[in-house]
């Protein structure tokens, strides 16, 4: 995880324009939603949360709060928002990182609750295209309702060869490799689509800890 990369909204607060903020892949207690909502009520934003697990929604709406909306993650979130979007996070559907977590138990139990969830349906059973895929179709459903000013932001996104500080997962792929140069994670085809859309790669925030992160802007400062 990108280190709380979602506080780089700090940093752009003056510069993006919209009065929504939207998270795909909600927390509970400390994590991206809770401080997506205390900057959503500083600054005077609604703030829409989405996730895929019945108790977190319910958590979130029951805390009857004018500031949040809480919805499933099923594409039709899309129509409770007005085109209006300032800044979107992307951080729902699960990769598996190509270091050795594949060989941990936690890893392992992810992967079978994914299937357990869905076993009928292997779209949504944790794979590392899966998870890009979802990743893809959500960043297609904001797009049309994001502002003029807006900032997209992936987390566990990365080209390995960009990797200062999260060298475990650079050091994964050949050097001499396409993939050391291509992008892998969560957002591995979104990125490149909304490149290819005109978004450029804003700066990572300088910090010590992990930087497997992207935002993407649509605005020239």
């Amino acid at each position: 995880m990108g280190a709380s990369a979602y506080n780089l909204i700090e940093q752009y607060k003056d510069l993006i324009l919209g009065q929504y903020i939207v998270e795909i892949g909600s927390s509970r207690g400390e994590g991206s939603t809770d401080y997506l909502l205390k900057f959503s009520k500083q600054n005077n934003k609604k703030f829409i949360t989405v996730d895929v697990r019945p108790e977190v929604i319910d958590y979130y709406n029951r805390l009857q709060d004018n500031t949040i909306q809480a919805f499933d993650d099923n594409g039709n979130f899309v129509d409770k928002i007005d085109h209006n979007i300032c800044f979107a996070y992307l951080d729902s559907f699960d990769y598996i990182p190509p270091d050795d977590s594949i060989n941990h138990q936690w890893m392992k139990d992810m992967i079978e609750d994914y299937k357990q969830r869905n076993p009928d349906n292997p779209h949504l059973w944790l794979t590392n295209e899966n998870s890009a895929h979802h990743h893809l179709e959500r960043t297609k459903n904001l797009l049309p309702l994001m502002s003029s000013r807006s900032i997209f932001l992936f987390d566990d996104t990365f080209v390995p060869a960009d990797l200062e500080h999260v060298t475990w997962f650079r050091d994964a792929f050949d050097p001499s490799s396409k993939e050391y140069t291509s992008w892998h994670g969560k957002g591995a085809t979104a990125v490149p689509y909304l490149i290819s859309l005109g978004w450029n790669v804003l700066p990572r925030i300088k910090r010590e800890g992990r930087d497997d992160y992207v935002a993407l802007k649509n605005f020239t400062d």
